[in-house]
């Protein structure tokens, strides 16, 4: 105001003095009246544009009012263009902002898939361990149960090798002991039935006649077995004495010249006859003895047959018992196993169908940002792109009658609507106003 005021007083009305004032508009002196010409609402570069639309009037000899309506219509447009540059610069960093954070979205994404990716990597190995842990177990498993059986057929054969052994050891002792008994039995019974005549003709010998040389045959024979038998101990067969006992049983008191004659004999037949009689009952009570002791070690032989068959049909038992007991455990331990196997396939699965999810969930969320992204790049090239519409308030500058009727602001934004015909109304008025004297 205090430069206006200056000029107005010493400017002597020169036409060539013009005074910016930044938002205050500009001021022309030159003994006219004061015109002020109100700059754009940015007024970064709109000085210089002023004065090339000013320069661009006074060179063409336009009046004042014209040459000012020209100056302040360039430094508006320059206005506008300046806030078409920061409008372009504002819209490219926001779409660039966006881009950065798509891609930011996106790396974030492929680390998460990359840390999956590395997940299921890190759960395949470790189930990959486990089964493989589980199958050497269950080959281990595999070679116990077949050591198992072998060793349990081995022990299965060898009790029946024990068994057939002693029962071919059992057969052969028990028919030796059989043929033995046999024997015994026979002797025993030769030996009974030669005492048992014995002693019966000792009863039935009695001092009365007979044939004489019967008789001395007899008592020849019985001599002779009795000399045989004190000597070797070996005694004649009842059925050979049979007759010579006979005879020797007959009366004979008529077969001696006296009494005397025949008693001495017939006392010392008696004689002969009673001990005969007696190592016949002698050798009877040890053969006896014999087939007794016999016996009885046949007994034992059976008895002890039957024991060792108990004690291997309990062993063959416990053997199968055993044989049951480590097949079952081994079946345990396989179901066990097969159990691990499951789990450990069930928690891969389920490990996988975890990290499954997380991708999903993350790119599910990587979309939703993308499309947000998008979304909000959209309307951010909507509004850049947007024209001004009839609801839109344009407020022009001042007075139409000194500015460009298409020059003002939106909301403090200087625009210049249809720049075009802003230009052509520009140089109509500049061709009436040349018209003017």
């Amino acid at each position: 105001a205090d430069a206006i005021e200056t000029l107005d007083r010493t400017g002597d009305g020169h036409p060539d003095i013009v005074v910016g004032q930044i938002r205050e508009g500009v001021t022309a002196c030159g003994g006219a009246p004061v015109l002020l010409f109100p700059s754009a609402i940015d007024p970064t570069g709109a000085g210089d544009a002023y004065l090339a639309g000013l320069v661009f009037g006074l060179a063409r000899g336009l009046p004042l009012a014209v040459t000012g309506r020209v100056a302040a219509l360039a430094a508006v447009e320059r206005a506008v263009q300046a806030q078409k540059d920061a409008l372009a610069a504002k819209y490219n960093s926001d779409i660039s902002t966006l881009d950065a954070q798509a891609s930011a979205a996106r790396a974030a994404y492929d680390a998460i898939i990359k840390g999956l990716d590395a997940a299921r990597e890190a759960a395949r190995a470790a189930y990959d361990a486990q089964v493989a842990e589980i199958r050497a177990a269950q080959d281990a498993l595999d070679a116990q149960a077949k050591a198992q059986a072998k060793a349990y057929s081995e022990g299965v054969a060898a009790i029946a090798d024990e068994r057939k052994a002693a029962q071919t050891a059992y057969r052969a002792a028990s028919d030796q002991i059989a043929a033995t008994i046999r024997a015994q039995t026979d002797s025993v019974s030769k030996l009974r039935g030669l005492s048992e005549s014995l002693t019966s003709t000792l009863k039935a010998l009695r001092p009365i006649g007979s044939e004489a040389s019967d008789r001395v045959t007899a008592q020849r024979q019985i001599s002779q077995a009795l000399a045989t038998a004190r000597s070797t101990g070996a005694l004649p067969d009842a059925a050979n004495l049979r007759d010579a006992l006979s005879t020797i049983a007959k009366p004979s008191q008529d077969l001696f010249g006296s009494f005397t004659d025949y008693a001495r004999d017939f006392y010392r037949t008696q004689l002969d006859i009673r001990d005969l009689s007696d190592i016949a009952g002698e050798q009877l009570d040890g053969a006896q003895a014999q087939l007794d002791a016999t016996i009885a070690m046949k007994d034992a032989l059976d008895a002890a047959n039957e024991a060792n068959l108990t004690r291997l049909d309990g062993l063959r038992e416990a053997l199968d018992l055993a044989n049951d007991q480590a097949r079952e455990q081994i079946e345990l331990q396989r179901a066990a196993l097969s159990g691990r196997l499951d789990a450990a396939r069930a928690g891969l699965d389920g490990t996988l169908s975890g990290l499954d999810s997380q991708a999903g969930a993350a790119k599910a969320l990587l979309d939703a940002q993308l499309s947000a992204i998008d979304t909000q790049k959209e309307a951010l090239k909507a509004e850049f792109d947007r024209k001004i519409d009839d609801d839109v308030r344009f407020t022009p500058l001042g007075s139409p009658d000194l500015f460009a009727r298409e020059v003002g602001h939106v909301d403090g934004f200087p625009v210049g609507r249809e720049m075009e015909s802003v230009f052509e109304t520009a140089l109509e008025q500049l061709a009436q106003a040349s018209k003017q004297p």
